[in-house]
């Protein structure tokens, strides 16, 4: 037909003849970009999505290729996929593709003001209390203060810590946790339990995406200042899972003590490891990431300086004078730039890191994995 119609799973009328409880979602090309649709004809679709689960029920494509277009809402059908699922496609043209798309974002959007979202929104709207930044002499440090918590970070503090690392000026920054008086316990990842008390109560709670979402904002902001604004250390004393490791990793420097335990251990709570594993796997020896990834097997300080998941060792009694060095590492009024910054962070590594024990025949690795 001219314009072309597709349709998959069921109609509005006959879902409403089942009872089944939804909401219907429409967008018009003509909605999406005025400037190159002269026929709103030209893309149009209707979404029918579960307000129990997400997931898509029914749908409705007008416009050029219409049946091709209507292959991924079908995708989605197949799989269990929600319309959020659908909504984070990418299409370049206001055809009926990136139609279908922009009705799978008005769900979004629709739950997103919802009023529990709301209330989760506002809160996020201010400076975590679990998270605090310091600076003296050019030296920044990002504290998380949530130690009884082994410093698992919500949807809050993860924003706040992206917030942070990105716009605060330091010449370098150390990222630490534990407490004021001890660096015990870096991160032990996102605050899983927070999500699960949340998801029990509301089952389309806008928690788990935003959580996931400032979590990679987070560590982008610690990859992109340390690959162009200014070193980062991450102290990765006891505990560093999940998020916490994937925060660790975008660190320029990256160090452990005897102490320390690296693991992505959602696998046992049955998810899939995030917090940008997919890309930290690829760069470990050939199968370690698939091990850690399907068996959360933990890593001590020794494996992940073979591995590379660290890049120096510091005994833990040798941390306090290590931070000390650090923090007092150039005057307030002397600005150095990035290369300067580092050479000087460099020569204080170089004082305070130590052979880690067993370390005889470190060169060579082979059969270690």
């Amino acid at each position: 037909t001219d314009p072309e119609v597709a349709a998959v799973g069921r109609t509005a009328a006959e879902l409403r003849a089942a009872g089944a409880a939804f909401e219907t979602f429409t967008r018009q090309a003509a909605d999406v970009d005025r400037n190159k649709c002269d026929d709103e004809r030209e893309g149009f679709a209707a979404l029918h999505v579960s307000t129990e689960t997400g997931k898509i029920l029914g749908a409705t494509v007008v416009g050029h290729s219409a049946g091709d277009h209507l292959s991924e809402v079908t995708l989605c059908m197949q799989n269990g996929l929600t319309a959020a699922d659908l909504a984070g496609t990418m299409h370049p043209y206001p055809t009926a593709a990136e139609v279908v798309r922009q009705a799978a974002q008005a769900s979004v959007r629709a739950g997103i003001f919802r009023p529990s979202s709301q209330k989760l929104l506002h809160a996020l709207s201010r400076p975590s209390e679990h998270v605090a930044w310091s600076a003296e002499g050019g030296i920044g440090v990002l504290q998380l203060t949530r130690p009884k918590a082994l410093n698992a970070c919500g949807a809050d503090m993860a924003r706040s810590i992206g917030e942070m690392v990105a716009r605060e000026p330091a010449d370098v920054v150390i990222l630490r946790g534990g407490s004021e008086d001890s660096l015990r316990h870096f991160c032990a990842g996102g605050d899983v339990k927070a999500m699960a008390l949340t998801l029990r109560d509301d089952p389309q709670a806008a928690l788990p995406g935003l959580q996931l979402l400032h979590e990679y904002r987070a560590i982008e902001s610690v990859h992109r200042r340390a690959a162009t604004a200014s070193p980062v250390l991450a102290l990765a004393d006891g505990v560093c899972m999940g998020f916490g490791l994937g925060l660790a990793y975008g660190a320029r420097y990256r160090l452990v003590t005897e102490r320390s335990l690296l693991a992505m251990p959602e696998c046992a709570i049955g998810i899939p490891p995030d917090a940008s594993f997919a890309f930290i796997a690829t760069e470990l020896p050939p199968g370690l990431g698939l091990a850690m990834a399907v068996t959360g097997q933990r890593l001590g300080s020794e494996e992940a300086l073979r591995a590379g998941l660290a890049t120096h060792f510091v005994p833990s009694d040798s941390l306090p004078d290590l931070e000390h060095a650090l923090r007092t590492l150039r005057p307030a009024d002397s600005p150095a730039g990035f290369a300067a910054a580092d050479e000087a962070v460099r020569e204080v590594l170089g004082r305070y890191t130590s052979k880690r024990p067993g370390a005889e025949g470190d060169n060579e690795s082979d059969g270690f994995w």
